[in-house]
């Protein structure tokens, strides 16, 4: 990526701290502490044992070896920006699952000029060409995400993906309708097409789009290495082939013009789903190697390809393009003109997309999804007992999974790292002593106003671990490094290879709070088999929460898990407010 994009990459402009590396001992004792509300005593003990003989043993020279080479890293100035970069990159470009539900989050947009496409369309333009001639407004936190928004593809690989970026060169956006693929050029002479223009084209699209015999993106919703063999075989069919999937992957981003969602789901438990893996028609909108504007009548959203970005950076660029949105009044235009991009189909590649489709409608059946929208209180009335609303909604998601299922969860919450030069994320472990006294104390029958003092232990002691986490100070990404340091030295810590140090890294609980003004609903899915994943939002007098579970586990549920959150909110209203 060249110009302003690039610099935003490769030039650290606010002289931001790289990512720190905790103390070993400090990182050691955090990690003891974690796990000890899902150790017996005899466990801990062990544990304790391993940790110490860690520490005595190979620890140091692990450690030392890391500072060694972040500090090699640092002095050469370019990727990697931190000392698990390569890491966290192979984490999502070698993880050969799916992308829908097992990688791609989703927005539900609020309601208003942002909700409509050719409003959004307009504003991520000028947003961009702001970010092209360096006129954005770069706040104190990192920015190097941002160029990553626009034009950026995931291009299914051998064994790992691949990046590639456009954002610097592509005008046009695509747009899926039906299942077929239009191109738009949406900027021109360094002048954006007006929301009139836009929404003109939008319409024609729409209006003119008829559904086709076969659908190329459920391709994308393929495990990684199928969907490599099945791009292989698109490209070798034709030229044409190669050149089509070339103005998708350089599109800006995409833009899918879905149909209604009635059907056996209830509204909000429907849209969720469309944006997680499509439903009813709209599955055939879908590409899921890159970013995409979802737009239906039931309202609008975003479906994120994670490997470059996270919920800090997509944040910051929407409320970019919100703050166009409400400066913008050009709704006069003309049509654009548009074309469709087609390709050249076999009787094998038939074949191949026939099972795509298949393979993406079995999506559906293997994911429970409940959307509860909790509106009894919000932010306000939590902040007034002065605790830490985001600190209080984790206690319920403690309590409710105990009092489902009569255990405490290893919990992961993501933590934004923007203070650091190409932060990403560090790992809140929700679940700590404090948070399970609480939660057994639910569990066993109820709480009373008595129990506030045991609500706030567990809420401050939260606090206190998300701030470590936003300093850098987390635990997981320190481990992960020294993982790896083991395994270049060729040596095996007893510590990494006991049961107890996996099930503590094991996300029975992957939760996220991604909360904006600009959003209504959030969700992924689970990251483990026997888990959920919740996203959540906080706003003053709603809390939207999105549960998801998998079919084919036989120990969760997610409209029940939804249910038993909703109570322990509920209790904890009666007992506190």
């Amino acid at each position: 990526m060249k110009g302003a994009l690039g610099k935003l990459i490769t030039h650290n402009h606010l002289q931001l701290q790289r990512v720190p590396i905790p103390d070993l001992n400090q990182t050691l004792q955090r990690y003891l502490r974690s796990v000890r509300p899902i150790a017996t005593d005899e466990e801990f003990n062990k544990q304790q044992s391993l940790v110490k003989d860690f520490e005595q043993t190979v620890g140091p020279k692990l450690h030392s070896d890391l500072l060694e080479r972040e500090a090699g890293y640092a002095a050469a100035g370019v990727h990697p920006y931190f000392h698990f970069q390569k890491y966290w990159d192979a984490a999502y470009l070698a993880e050969r699952c799916s992308s829908p539900v097992n990688m791609n989050p989703y927005y539900g947009l609020n309601e208003g000029k942002m909700s409509n496409a050719a409003s959004f369309i307009n504003g991520g333009m000028k947003w961009l060409l702001d970010l092209r001639n360096g006129t954005y407004d770069v706040d104190a936190s990192d920015a190097s995400q941002l160029p990553t928004f626009f034009g950026t593809a995931r291009i299914p690989g051998e064994a790992v993906d691949v990046l590639k970026h456009f954002a610097d060169t592509s005008s046009h956006v695509v747009v899926m309708c039906k299942g077929r693929f239009y191109k738009i050029n949406t900027i021109s002479n360094g002048v954006v097409a007006s929301v009139g223009s836009i929404q003109q084209t939008l319409d024609s699209i729409h209006k003119s789009a008829t559904a086709g015999k076969v659908n190329i993106g459920p391709l994308t919703s393929l495990p990684r290495d199928d969907c490599f063999k099945a791009r292989q075989q698109l490209e070798s069919i034709s030229l044409k082939n190669k050149e089509s999937l070339a103005d998708i992957d350089s599109a800006l981003f995409l833009v899918a013009l879905d149909d209604d969602l009635s059907g056996s789901y209830n509204e909000l438990d429907a849209f969720s789903r469309n944006m997680l893996h499509g439903i009813n028609n709209n599955r055939v909108n879908r590409w899921f190697d890159k970013h995409t504007y979802v737009s239906t009548p039931n309202g609008s959203g975003i479906i994120f390809e994670h490997s470059p970005s996270d919920g800090a950076g997509w944040n910051k660029v929407i409320a970019g393009i919100q703050q166009h949105i409400n400066t913008t009044t050009d709704t006069d235009g003309a049509v654009l003109p548009f074309e469709e991009i087609t390709f050249d189909i076999n009787g094998d590649m038939e074949a191949t997309l026939s099972k795509a489709d298949t393979y993406l409608r079995d999506i559906e059946k293997s994911v429970n999804l409940s959307t509860l929208n909790f509106s009894t209180f919000g932010k306000r009335e939590i902040k007034s007992l002065k605790l830490s609303p985001d600190g209080v909604v984790q206690q319920a998601f403690q309590a409710g999974y105990q009092r489902l299922h009569h255990q405490p969860a290893p919990t992961y919450e993501a933590c934004s790292m923007k203070a650091f030069w190409h932060g990403r994320t560090e790992t809140i472990r929700s679940l700590t002593p404090e948070s399970n006294a609480f939660a057994s104390k639910v569990a066993a029958g109820g709480i009373t106003k008595d129990d506030l003092p045991l609500l706030t232990a567990a809420v401050n002691a939260h606090s206190a671990i998300g701030k470590d986490a936003s300093k850098g100070d987390g635990i997981d990404r320190h481990l992960l490094s020294l993982k790896k340091e083991a395994a270049f030295s060729n040596v095996a810590p007893e510590l990494f290879d006991s049961d107890l140090f996996k099930k503590s890294g094991s996300w029975t609980l992957s939760t996220s709070n991604s909360t904006s003004p600009d959003l209504r609903l959030f969700g992924f899915g689970p990251v483990v088999t026997n888990g959920y994943g919740l996203g959540y939002l906080i706003s003053n007098d709603v809390i939207p929460i999105t549960v998801t579970s998998f079919t084919g586990s036989d120990i969760t549920d997610a409209s029940k898990m939804a249910d038993s959150v909703n109570q322990t909110l509920l209790d904890i209203k009666t007992a506190f407010f």
